[in-house]
């Protein structure tokens, strides 16, 4: 099985900073589109921050996975909270 990891850095190498731009939906389409054609499955690692990438992996993805420490608490970040008041991701559930 072919796979992809795809990070923020991947679009930019990849595609070029404009890419995040109002411009930027096409190329990214069709770089994503063959990126598909080719991988049997592609991972979408978002920022750990809110950004456009973020949002762009929340878009696409099919099942979205949040990883964090055991150690840590397991309250809800403030990034996972933003996201879901912006209505771009489903309320989190600890």
């Amino acid at each position: 099985v072919s796979c992809r990891v795809l990070t923020s850095v991947d679009q930019v190498s990849e595609v070029g900073p404009q890419s995040f731009g109002y411009f930027g939906e096409l190329p990214i389409s069709a770089w994503l589109g063959e990126l598909e054609l080719t991988n049997r499955l592609l991972i979408f690692v978002a920022d750990p921050f809110i950004s456009e990438w973020s949002r762009r992996c929340l878009r696409q993805a099919d099942l979205v996975l949040i990883l964090a420490l055991a150690d840590g608490p397991p309250a809800i970040s403030h990034t996972e909270e933003q996201l879901v008041v912006d209505g771009i991701a489903p309320a989190a559930r600890e």
